[in-house]
């Protein structure tokens, strides 16, 4: 998951650890590539985005 709100990705990952699905917030830097035209647009606005890795 991506999002520029790293508080709604941090709730995820709680809600996502009361049935065991481990994931990793990380801060996307400026060089990953946009997945989506909002993410380049809050790219290109120098807001940071990040993303939430789930681990099996």
């Amino acid at each position: 998951m991506r999002s520029n709100w790293q508080l709604y990705l941090q709730e995820f990952q709680q809600a996502a650890k009361q049935v065991n699905l481990p994931g990793e917030l990380t801060k996307l830097t400026v060089e990953v590539q946009p997945l989506t035209p909002f993410e380049a647009k809050y790219q290109a606005s120098g807001q940071v985005s990040w993303q939430l890795v789930f681990k099996r």
